[in-house]
């Protein structure tokens, strides 16, 4: 029988044969997964490169954009600062726009805005803030690709207004022709040339025993001088008389009429004067001319006032209305109101302890009538006492008073630092005079003054000055000389050590000057700059109102004291000498047999020197330049800082994108110094605490 072998093998050998063929698949097995991990880690490796070298191109592409939006940024800087030193500058409500790459990749374009200065965290803005403009400059990179992925950049440059000024010095590059001063309307530049100007009125003047007038007067018609007084034409004439012999005379060729003359200076007509006003001229001895034509008194626009600028094409600021009265009140000039303009419509009363530091306007009557009444237009001093600005002297005004009329009481201290300019008239004051409750004192010496934070002046004493029995709060005052004439100021604040005095009121004296010290009057109105208007009428003081057989009798007791003077050989005395004597009223009451009737004065008026008021704003208007001087045309500005403070990127999510909340570059950390050192500034005080 035939037998298959191959059929017949054992169970050992068909074990040993699955066993065999077990261990080659499983190495099969084993190549296959190596080849897997090795094709795996290959994969993952060239993954890794294609990233990496996507990562490095994207990168670069960044860069690539962010220079792009930066040198953007950059130029419309550049473009920016130059247009706003040309006539061609909008303002800062405009906005620069320009592009300036498009190809296939992107567009690269700038965006440029102006902003006013802003205070850092726990830094205050300077006083002078309103001359600081900030220019922001943004660089945009957009992609051709996708409009959404946009790369910008920021520079930020900070400038300050330098206006060129009238009396500046003339350095390389600059010209006297240039100026920045924004132009009067009609001839107020001519007007307040004149310590008061009066446009109408067939009494254009009427002033009486008490006031005082430094300096010119432009008058269109009649001067009522001393007629209020109920005394007949000898006394009258008498009174005159003594004043032109007592009160003028020459000195180097040059004609003084020296404190307490009531005209100390020439008055120009607008016509004619007539017989009665060129003799009471000559009694008193003021020279008098008469003009060819009739300055233009400008109108005033209640309007513009409202709202305001510094400076043509700067940012707008708004007023701040007042109510119908003013008590116990301080306004200064602030970051929204940089001027300290007040507003009011209607009537405006104003009582004790006011102190205004910037300039009231008012479409009615102001009437003063209080104590310690202190009107001073901002004189780019700041808070701290220092001149926010260099030659601050030369820097222009706004008038301390704008109003349809100004009404003073008799029974006021009142001090304005700044011209007052009236649709109507200035009327009244003309208060008794008296001292104040103080015990007699005289000290006479040198001294200079500076003026500090408004209201108050720092007057520096010569060390070998006694202090030690003068006190303040008012109750001395200081004659401070200024050439042939001079002013009292309120003296506020002692320093007895370091021989200071703090007074009402802005005063420079550079030089040493004379000075003399004495007992403050009761009352009193001083007036530190151009008054102009229609007329004006100044009332007499109340002691002077004395029946006309009380004056008669006045004349003959003092015409028998002479001749009793003459026949012991004595010298004889003027009659307004004779009448400040209190002793020849001992028996007529308070107040002539207490000060007599003197003529010194409770009313005060002189102009200020090299002070430049503007009629309204703005200040400061570019040169517009000519075709041989257009290279000076436009504001002039001072570069504080320039450095850039962002980036941001839109449209992309790479780990490599920045969010634009990352602030301020490592450039702006280098400006951070000059930053500080033009926000900041000593903090430091006179010993007088002012």
């Amino acid at each position: 029988m035939f037998t298959n072998h191959r059929c017949q093998l054992d169970v050992g050998q068909r074990r040993q044969i699955r066993s065999d063929k077990s261990c080659t698949d499983h190495r099969r097995g084993m190549s296959l997964l190596v080849v897997m991990v090795a094709v795996s880690s290959s994969l993952v490796l060239t993954y890794s490169f294609l990233r990496t070298q996507t990562t490095s191109l994207r990168i670069s592409q960044n860069g690539i954009h962010q220079d792009l939006a930066l040198q953007a940024a950059q130029t419309g800087a550049s473009i920016a600062l130059e247009t706003m030193q040309s006539t061609d500058w909008e303002g800062v409500e405009s906005i620069i726009e320009r592009k300036l790459i498009s190809n296939s990749d992107g567009t690269s374009s700038f965006e440029v805005t102006f902003n006013p200065l802003k205070p850092k965290d726990g830094e205050p803005l300077p006083s002078d803030a309103a001359l600081y403009l900030v220019v922001k400059s943004k660089g945009i990179w957009q992609s051709a690709s996708d409009e959404k992925q946009i790369v910008e950049k920021w520079v930020k440059v900070v400038v300050k207004l330098q206006p060129r000024l009238p009396g500046r010095t003339i350095g390389s590059g600059d010209s006297a022709v240039a100026t920045d001063m924004a132009p009067n309307p009609g001839d107020y530049d001519e007007i307040q040339s004149y310590s008061l100007f009066a446009e109408r009125g067939s009494k254009s003047l009427v002033l009486d025993p008490g006031d005082r007038i430094d300096g010119r007067i432009w008058v269109k018609s009649r001067v009522e001088l001393y007629n209020d007084p109920n005394w007949s034409s000898s006394v009258r004439d008498q009174v005159l008389g003594d004043i032109g012999t007592q009160y003028t005379s020459t000195i180097d060729g040059r004609l003084v009429l020296r404190h307490p003359h009531p005209l100390a200076g020439e008055i120009v007509f607008g016509g004619w004067p007539s017989s009665s006003n060129r003799r009471d001229l000559a009694r008193i001895g003021t020279p008098w001319s008469v003009s060819q034509t009739t300055p233009e008194y400008p109108k005033i626009d209640w309007k513009e006032w409202r709202t305001y600028r510094l400076y043509e094409g700067g940012f707008e600021y708004e007023s701040d209305e007042i109510r119908w009265t003013l008590s116990n009140a301080t306004k200064r000039p602030t970051r929204e109101n940089p001027m300290g303009v007040l507003y009011r419509r209607g009537d405006l009363r104003i009582k004790d302890n006011v102190t205004i530091q910037g300039t009231i306007v008012c479409t009615g009557r102001v009437t003063i009538e209080g104590d310690r009444v202190h009107i001073a237009s901002y004189n780019w001093t700041g808070s701290r006492g220092r001149p926010d600005v260099d030659d601050a002297r030369l820097w222009p005004r706004l008038p301390a008073i704008i109003a349809k009329d100004v009404f003073y009481g008799r029974d006021v201290q009142s001090v304005v630092d700044g011209a007052i300019v009236v649709k109507d008239s200035l009327k009244g004051a003309g208060g008794d005079f008296e001292y104040v409750d103080a015990p007699e004192l005289a000290i006479d010496g040198t001294a200079t003054a500076r003026p500090s934070t408004q209201p108050w002046s720092i007057v520096q004493l010569g060390r070998e000055v006694n202090l030690s029995k003068l006190s303040g709060n008012g109750r001395y005052s200081i004659w401070l000389e200024d050439g042939t004439t001079g002013g009292w100021y309120s003296i506020h604040k002692v320093d007895d050590q370091h021989k200071l005095l703090a007074v009402w009121g802005e005063v420079t004296h550079e030089s040493p000057t004379n000075f003399k010290i004495r007992r403050n009057r009761r009352r009193y109105v001083d007036i530190r700059g151009p008054v102009s208007g229609e007329d004006h009428d100044i009332n007499r003081l109340p002691d002077w109102d004395i029946s006309s057989t009380r004056w008669n009798d006045c004349k003959e007791e003092w015409e028998k004291t002479n001749d009793e003077r003459n026949s012991m050989g004595l010298e004889l005395i003027s009659f307004i000498d004779w009448l400040a004597d209190p002793k020849n009223f001992g028996d007529w009451g308070f107040p002539l047999a207490n000060y007599g009737l003197s003529l010194e004065p409770t009313f005060h008026l002189r102009n200020t020197k090299d002070i430049h008021h503007r009629w309204a704003p703005p200040l400061f208007k570019p040169f517009p330049g000519t075709v041989r001087d257009d290279p000076l045309s436009g504001f002039r500005w001072k570069l504080i800082s320039w450095r850039e403070i962002n980036t941001s990127y839109r449209g992309d999510s790479s780990d490599e994108s920045r969010s634009a909340s990352s602030i301020e570059s490592e450039n702006s950390q280098s400006s951070k110094n000059k930053s500080n050192s033009i926000l900041g500034g000593s903090t430091s005080k006179d010993s007088l605490g002012i």
